[in-house]
């Protein structure tokens, strides 16, 4: 009900009224509600396998007859550090090919592994591909150490126990990178209280930028940070987390012009910044 709200642009409240009504006016149960889940009824099956391809028949027929201008909407999920540092700066050249394509964001997961019900397409983070899918492979998942001028000064000074006194800040998913990061740059282990973990690769690197410690952030979508001058690098030393980032689309959504589109302009302009 919240995939099909979304779709809508209703609430799931209002879903699930029109549900109950289509149910009081048929007289039969379509679903089994139970405590987090839904399940189709026989009756429920029994109509969506008469009514689906009725549906069909009617989006293709509209799609057939509708003006060549219509503009067409397009959903990608994708991580919001991702989509803040590499996607947005890139999505003019998109526009001005493609003028008609209405592409909403999604960036709700910091670290999404699936492809979710409502998205056609997705960047996730993953080490395994996903039965069903198409899959594109972008650049590897690789973490290095930025901070401030300040603090690279400070951890310089310290030494190998920099980090008795110098916070690490990590994503609170990638919690053992701060460790190995420390032992591969010749740090002591940082001292427990000094590991910070946020639920927001952006946070992770601001909370860098305004001086809080070393933050451990992916080294491809940081470019931007670097150039500008607002981090610089506590090391050398890159962790390779064993993901990757992948363009995902369902096998079925491939042939869609807008879903093609999308995964040619992606992959030429994310393997070109890698």
């Amino acid at each position: 009900f919240k995939a099909a709200a979304q779709m809508l642009s209703l609430t799931p409240s209002a879903i699930s009224h029109q549900v109950r009504e289509l149910e009081e006016q048929l007289r039969v149960q379509l679903f089994v509600r139970k405590t987090r889940a839904l399940a189709l009824t026989p009756a429920g099956r029994a109509l969506l396998a008469e009514v689906e391809p009725l549906l069909i028949a009617v989006e293709d027929a509209v799609a057939r007859v509708s003006s060549t201008s219509e503009r067409r909407r397009l959903s990608v999920a994708l991580p919001p550090f991702f989509a803040s540092e590499l996607f947005i700066p890139r999505l003019a050249s998109l526009q001005s090919a493609r003028p008609d394509l209405d592409v909403q964001l999604d960036t709700r997961d910091p670290m999404p592994r699936e492809h979710g019900a409502t998205a056609d397409v997705s960047v996730l983070i993953t080490a395994a591909r996903i039965r069903g899918h198409q899959m594109h492979r972008l650049f590897p998942q690789q973490l290095l150490a930025a901070c401030s001028s300040t603090v690279l000064t400070r951890i310089t000074a310290l030494g190998r126990g920099a980090f008795a006194k110098v916070p690490i800040v990590t994503h609170r998913m990638l919690p053992m990178v701060s460790q190995q990061w420390a032992q591969e740059s010749g740090f002591d282990p940082p001292a427990a209280h000094n590991i910070i973990e946020l639920d927001n690769m952006f946070a992770v690197a601001r909370a860098a930028e305004t001086g809080l410690g070393v933050a451990l952030i992916p080294s491809i979508i940081s470019e931007s940070w670097f150039a500008s001058g607002a981090l610089v690098r506590a090391s050398d030393v890159v962790i390779t987390t064993g993901e990757s980032y992948y363009l995902a689309c369902r096998d079925e959504d491939a042939e869609r012009q807008e879903v093609a589109t999308m995964l040619s302009w992606a992959i030429h302009e994310f393997h070109r910044a890698s």
